[in-house]
């Protein structure tokens, strides 16, 4: 079987075949990347702000049973009458 040559033109259009793969396929991979940094930074964005929420809740908690006040008083008897209503059976 008897090949065909390849001419100048060939050669150039494959050279510029393979340089446009190249191309195209070192920017996607740049892309994922840039994309991963991105979630990752969202990710811990959003366990820090879950920390913070989670924080303001327990110095909420915190400062309402610690004054011993009407707040705190009046919440262990909503909470108290609220089991006291529980009827079993």
């Amino acid at each position: 079987m008897l090949s065909t040559p390849i001419t100048p033109a060939k050669r150039t259009a494959n050279m510029l075949d393979n340089l446009l793969t190249r191309l195209y396929v070192r920017s996607q991979a740049r892309l994922m990347d840039l994309k991963d940094r991105r979630e990752s930074g969202a990710d811990t964005l959003e366990y820090v702000g879950m920390f913070v929420v989670a924080a303001a809740i327990v110095t909420a908690l915190i400062t309402v049973f610690k004054n011993g006040g009407t707040v705190s008083n009046s919440l262990q008897k909503l909470v108290t009458d609220a089991i006291d209503t529980i009827k079993v059976g």
